[in-house]
């Protein structure tokens, strides 16, 4: 957020605002209202799966690119910018053997590519075959990122409840991932 991004209700809110300009039909309009007073009563996953039906999955993709795109850095004041490149640093040249994110977290990924450790982290996502490779990394061998899911590039960004549902109930992959590795570290 100190880079512009917005918070859940703020992209939610933009994302309806969005929305109200292609609602055409009286179930639409409806469908509408419920997601506003979903969102007035910090209901964010009710208002996210309207906005899931009220906008395409190209406008939905194109505004959440908007949303968390990582240029909003180099935008801000000299002092902000500082201080937010300082924080960067400090998450992925942290002690710890890598990070497990579930947002749309550009800003992270920026970071992991600014600020070179001597050994790059292994990056994947939960959807690749690979993920289980995190398990098998040997200390000191440059940490992960994995980035569960939600991209701005994918089809399967998670917003709503049955979002989460269908990326984590439904996914034997990340189900067993997330037990193994709270088995093997500390989070």
């Amino acid at each position: 957020m100190p880079c512009g991004m917005p918070s859940w209700g703020k992209l939610l809110g933009d994302l309806l605002e969005e929305a109200a300009k292609s609602v055409t039909t009286v179930g639409e309009e409806a469908s509408l209202k419920d997601c506003r007073d979903a969102l007035t009563a910090f209901l964010y996953p009710t208002a996210a799966s309207g906005v899931r039906q009220l906008l395409s999955k190209e406008e939905l993709r194109r505004r959440l690119t908007e949303a968390f795109d990582s240029a909003k850095l180099q935008r801000l004041t000299n002092e902000k910018q500082q201080r937010m490149l300082a924080r960067m640093e400090n998450l992925v040249l942290g002690p710890w053997a890598g990070i497990i994110t579930t947002n749309l977290d550009t800003l992270i990924e920026s970071a992991f590519d600014r600020f070179p450790q001597p050994t790059a982290p292994f990056r994947c996502d939960g959807s690749q075959n690979a993920l289980g490779n995190v398990l098998c990394l040997p200390v000191g061998a440059g940490g992960f990122f994995v980035k569960l899911h939600g991209d701005t590039w994918a089809d399967s960004q998670v917003l709503s409840t049955a979002d989460y549902v269908q990326a984590w109930m439904a996914s034997p992959r990340i189900r067993h991932f997330l037990t193994a590795v709270m088995l093997r570290h500390r989070l």
